[in-house]
């Protein structure tokens, strides 16, 4: 393993990664340790000022698209490389886990800060994304956000929907947008040279993953390829630390990897590796997964 993805797995912070979870776990908290944290809404607002602020303070870049997917960017060496990208979402169902989706946005953030910290340098650049209504609770279809940034969905067919009160998609994403006008804008249909994607699952859905292996593998020959790890995650808080180190090792791992043009979504609990061919070639990706263009060269 290289010296500086040692050094930078060994500066995650665990227990600043747990007060972040804290504190976005209360934004839209209900009894029960769950969330209520809508799509669009102040609570969702709320929480993106919270991750811009954090993101500021690092000297971080911040960008949204049209459709308010928000993108903190860690840069690299060279600016007009495709980034690696990473991330989940932001809101939740109506009674939702109060760490489902951010858990992917805050462990990306906190891989960023690691390694900013550790002084790494990636000749691309490292981008967090926080998809917008990727549950759908509030506006249907879920997973809206990253349908419409890769062009599965046009903007115009989901500004007109409305939530359950009677409130225009279009009208929400502007209270939203205008409330971070830090954040410059950002094109849809971005390239990006690989997405991984970190999720919580619950202990009682462990076959979703492998199943999705195997969808992903297409070939028991592929298996080898990317490996499936059990890392018996007992308890998210107490392994947080080890989990991080392994994911911010991962940036490094795909930042010097020549198969750039590979979708990768990672699973936690337990860990999964998976790889999903581009949309458009043979295979096909899952909710959330981006479209990515093939790198130039094999650098």
């Amino acid at each position: 393993m290289r010296e500086d993805a040692r050094d930078a797995a060994a500066r995650v912070n665990e227990q600043r990664l747990w007060q972040r979870h804290a504190e976005m776990a209360a934004i839209g908290a209900i009894p029960g340790n769950g969330v209520n944290r809508p799509a669009l809404s102040p609570e969702d607002i709320q929480a993106r000022k919270l991750l811009l602020s954090w993101a500021t303070a690092r000297n971080f870049t911040i960008s949204a698209d049209g459709i308010g997917n928000l993108f903190v960017r860690r840069p690299g060496t060279d600016a007009n490389a495709d980034p690696v990208l990473t991330g989940s979402h932001m809101d939740s169902q109506p009674r939702g886990g109060r760490f489902d989706g951010i858990y992917g946005v805050l462990a990306g953030f906190e891989a960023l800060e690691a390694m900013d910290e550790a002084g790494v340098i990636t000749r691309r650049p490292v981008e967090v994304v926080a998809w917008t209504n990727e549950e759908g609770g509030r506006f249907s279809p879920c997973t809206m956000g990253s349908m419409v940034f890769s062009g599965a969905r046009s903007l115009a067919d989901v500004l007109d929907v409305t939530d359950n009160e009677g409130t225009r998609l279009r009208d929400a994403l502007a209270q939203t947008l205008a409330a971070t006008p830090q954040a410059a804008q950002r094109a849809f249909k971005s390239p990006a040279a690989a997405y991984i994607a970190l999720h919580e699952f619950h202990p009682e859905a462990l076959s979703a993953p492998l199943l999705l292996l195997m969808i992903y593998s297409r070939s028991v020959r592929r298996l080898w390829l990317h490996w499936l790890c059990f890392a018996g995650v007992l308890s998210c808080k107490e392994n947080m630390a080890l989990l991080l180190g392994a994911y911010c090792c991962v940036f490094l791992f795909i930042e010097r990897r020549k198969e750039r043009g590979e979708l990768i979504r990672w699973f936690a609990a337990p860990l999964l590796l998976a790889p999903a061919r581009h949309p458009q070639g043979t295979g096909r990706a899952v909710s959330g997964a981006v479209p990515v263009e093939e790198p130039d060269g094999d650098d």
